[in-house]
């Protein structure tokens, strides 16, 4: 018997950037994956676009 995999992520270009599609049994799994993913993003954007403004 094979485990299955509890995370999916698959990536296409598209005009101007990119389609990231990822599923997973656990949201927190999948939310660690967009977070890490989108990481050096933070560099550009000048703050923590996942950071609580409230």
């Amino acid at each position: 018997m094979r485990a299955r995999a509890s995370l999916h992520a698959a990536a296409n270009p598209v005009p101007g950037g990119a389609l990231v599609r990822v599923a997973g049994e656990r949201i927190e799994d999948v939310l660690a994956f967009i977070r890490a993913t989108l990481a050096p993003l933070t560099a550009l954007l000048g703050e923590d676009p996942w950071a609580r403004r409230w």
